[in-house]
């Protein structure tokens, strides 16, 4: 991936597997592509330099700590799709500064 990671766009990826991309230094930027319905727990989990996601309007559902310690992540839309975010999704997400959520949102334990 190394500094912008751009998953393969395969209809057959519904989930980004639970850690799937933790403990990632070389990650900057991630593009999710559509048809991603759920990121796991921990899928980006102290990915420290990741500053951008592109999270797609088929996304679901977002694991516990699926962001937790993504420290330079200054940004977040979620799209419409989301209706719940799990426990320490964003914790120690330190520099998240702009957090767009949508009303159909119906539990955030972020």
């Amino acid at each position: 991936c190394y500094s912008g990671c751009v998953i393969p766009k395969d209809e057959m990826i519904k989930k980004i597997g639970n850690s799937a991309f933790a403990n990632r230094e070389d990650i900057s930027d991630i593009v999710i592509p559509n048809g991603v319905e759920e990121i796991g727990i921990s899928a980006f989990n102290n990915c420290i330099n990741l500053e951008t996601i592109h999270i797609p309007g088929s996304v679901l559902k977002i694991g516990n700590s699926a962001f937790c310690g993504c420290e330079n992540l200054t940004e977040i839309k979620l799209p419409s799709s989301i209706s719940s975010i799990d426990h320490f999704t964003f914790f120690n997400c330190s520099n998240l500064l702009f957090f767009t959520i949508t009303e159909s949102i119906n539990s955030l334990y972020a």
